[in-house]
């Protein structure tokens, strides 16, 4: 079983977060923009 879970933050936030995340066990990580489309 698969979990999601979306947190709104600053684009400055960003990499201190996907470190925690990833440290905390997550597979990946998707980026989207305030119109929920992809961020590359």
């Amino acid at each position: 079983m698969w979990q999601q879970i979306k947190i709104q933050l600053k684009s400055e936030d960003t990499s201190a977060l996907e470190q925690t995340l990833l440290e905390s066990g997550a597979l990946s990580i998707s980026y989207l923009d305030a119109e929920d489309q992809p961020v590359f």
